[in-house]
Formats: C-alpha cells, sequence, structure tokens
C-alpha cells in the first residue's frame, strides 16, 4: 500500500491481516485488521501528496501533489 501525506511525502508499507485483540473495537465482521511494516518513505513534494497510484505491473509508482 503506498500512502500520501500532507506532508509532502509518500510512504510505502507492507500489510499484514491480523486477528483483532479483545481489546480492539471493530465495528463489525466485514472489517479487515492489518498491521502495518513501513519500507520506505518518498520526499520532495513541496505540498501535500494528493493521490497515489502504481502502474499495472507493480514495478514503478506515481504521486501527485
Amino acid at each position: 500500500v503506498l500512502t500520501g501525506h500532507a506532508d509532502g511525502s509518500a510512504i510505502l508499507w507492507d500489510l499484514e491481516e491480523v486477528e483483532p485483540s479483545d481489546n480492539m473495537l471493530v465495528p463489525d465482521d466485514n472489517v479487515e485488521i492489518v498491521e502495518g511494516t513501513q519500507l520506505m518513505t518518498l520526499e520532495g513534494h513541496t505540498d501535500a501528496v494528493t493521490s497515489v497510484l502504481f502502474s499495472p505491473d507493480s514495478r514503478r509508482l506515481l504521486t501527485v501533489s
């Protein structure tokens, strides 16, 4: 997953689905709970990153601010 942020960065994450614990508030059974490991931070935009996408072959990514 790639996320864009107001500080002009984009972060690439590796996500893994986990089972909810007893202390988590989960609204319904259709919600997936994930944990993430940050793989990479991309910096360089001077404004907020408002859009992110992967190329069809997942080898390239695009960020827009």
